[in-house]
């Protein structure tokens, strides 16, 4: 859960229990009248870990293009369309 209690988020594992660390990604907006989960990422191709939110972005450590690990922000309210990659660097 959102650390702002709004989001559920859910990670559906490739293999059992998701052991090859690969996952399918949902968000599910809790103040919504009826809510739905609503697909983020799919095709099991990396893991996603929740680790915060901060101005209405949520934050997932990913292994999505990054081998050794990258920062992901999504806008909840758009997640297919804005999958940021951040950039510690500033670039």
């Amino acid at each position: 859960m959102s650390t702002d209690g709004r989001w559920l988020i859910v990670r559906a594992g490739e293999g059992q229990v998701g052991d090859k660390g690969r996952e399918n990604l949902y968000l599910i907006d809790l103040t919504a009248s009826a809510p739905t989960a609503n697909l983020v990422a799919q095709g099991f191709e990396a893991a996603y870990s929740y680790v915060g939110a901060d101005a209405g972005w949520l934050y997932f450590l990913t292994s999505l293009d990054a081998p050794n690990g990258g920062v992901l922000a999504i806008d909840p309210k758009n997640p297919r369309e804005q999958l940021e990659e951040c950039d510690p660097g500033g670039a």
